[in-house]
């Protein structure tokens, strides 16, 4: 993982990371917060698949609590992070910038309007 794209990946993921542990643990049942961190999850592991992780295909998302994603999420990130570092892929790297953005902006549109 090298430039720009790196340092993309590393700031949506922070950001991501943030919004995600800002949430009270009964607040992920609000408005599918849940299903948006879950889905993010099964789509770090398969963009890390395409970096070269060497995670088996059909792994399933580790089953925690759904206050618990962020943990597993900051798991599948750091797992990401080493395969693109391992195997530079700009066109992995821009795809999970584009689903963690893609992610964020699903999960603070589930945040209450004055």
């Amino acid at each position: 993982m090298t430039g720009r794209g790196a340092d993309g990946l590393a700031s949506a993921l922070a950001a991501f990371d943030r919004r995600a542990r800002a949430y009270a643990p009964n607040a992920w049942r609000a408005a599918g917060r849940a299903d948006i961190a879950f889905g993010l999850a099964g789509r770090l592991i398969e963009l890390a698949r395409a970096a070269g992780d060497e995670v088996p295909a059909g792994t399933p998302i580790p089953q925690v609590a759904d206050h618990g994603i962020a943990d597993v999420l900051s798991v599948l990130s750091a797992d990401l992070v080493a395969a693109l570092s391992a195997h530079p892929d700009d066109a992995v790297t821009a795809e999970a910038v584009q689903a963690v953005t893609d992610a964020l902006t699903a999960l603070e549109a589930t945040a209450p309007r004055p």
